[in-house]
């Protein structure tokens, strides 16, 4: 009878592992937004010069 108090526990442990891994993974993909909508802002404000004739600034 000493399995089924060390399943409950075991059970437990791997939860804990794959919840860390799910985290790491949801922050890994908010970073990645932020860094594209940066990327898309600046993207957005080299074209507004570029089409000002503003060349040197849309660099």
């Amino acid at each position: 009878m000493r399995l089924p108090s060390l399943v409950l526990p075991a059970l437990f442990a791997v939860n804990l592992s794959l919840a860390a891994d799910a985290r790491a993974e949801c922050h890994c993909v908010s970073v990645a937004g932020d860094v594209f909508a940066t990327v898309q802002a600046e993207v957005a404000k080299a074209d507004g010069l570029y089409a000002r004739g503003d060349f040197r600034g849309a660099l």
